[in-house]
């Protein structure tokens, strides 16, 4: 698979994973963003700057998903509804 289309789809996701949190924050959503950023924080094909900002914004995920009260984490959210489709 072409790494820059891997790369793309990634960015993509966790962008829209974003979008989602915006309109119905969740623990959940926020741990998937946390591990998207993770993941593109990591990749030596983005750039240096990438690179940080998204070792940075999923430092800050990751406190907004262990933030999230326990009984929060435990309500169906946003993704619940999407798989169930």
């Amino acid at each position: 698979m072409d790494c820059n289309a891997e790369l793309d789809r990634l960015f993509a996701s966790t962008l829209y994973l974003m979008s989602c949190y915006a309109g119905a924050p969740c623990a959940r959503i926020a741990g998937l963003v946390d591990r998207h950023l993770d993941a593109l924080a990591r990749d030596v094909e983005t750039g240096p700057l990438v690179r940080e900002t998204c070792r940075r914004l999923a430092d800050h995920w990751d406190a907004l998903e262990r933030a999230c009260p326990a009984a929060a984490r435990r309500m169906p959210c946003l993704l619940d509804r999407a798989v169930a489709r």
